[in-house]
């Protein structure tokens, strides 16, 4: 038995506990996949490519005033 069998041998019922409060929290939120992001004051919802994240960090940093 490898550690990640052992793990989840002894803890599998808290993991499974938390994995459900996870998806309860990213419904609240509207995370339907990954990747998802929170970028200061912005929650976006699928792939960036890299200009398009540095956009968007340009955004929340003058959202901001950072």
């Amino acid at each position: 038995m490898d550690a990640v069998d052992a793990t989840i041998e002894s803890d599998g019922d808290a993991l499974l506990d938390q994995l459900r409060r996870n998806l309860a929290e990213a419904d609240q939120v509207g995370i339907t996949g990954t990747p998802a992001y929170f970028i200061g004051p912005y929650f976006i919802n699928g792939a960036l490519d890299i200009d398009q994240f540095r956009e968007a960090v340009a955004a929340a940093r003058t959202e901001l005033g950072v």
